[in-house]
């Protein structure tokens, strides 16, 4: 297995094209993104199994 240093700022291979901006993570937590896509309407696209724990693991702020 090959060993590679990443720098902080390295964004290889990441799926986000640029680093969010912390500056701006109250918007976050602004209400509108709740009315755009509420929480309840995002748990019946995924379809958990009945039974089953759904995390919600490093994804904004917390709010939800």
């Amino acid at each position: 297995m090959a060993h590679h240093e990443h720098s902080a700022g390295d964004r290889s291979g990441s799926r986000q094209p640029q680093r969010f901006d912390p500056d701006r993570a109250a918007r976050l937590d602004d209400p509108a993104r709740l009315a755009y896509l509420p929480p309840d309407d995002l748990l019946a696209l995924l379809a958990p199994p009945h039974g089953s724990t759904l995390l919600d693991f490093g994804a904004g702020t917390g709010t939800c």
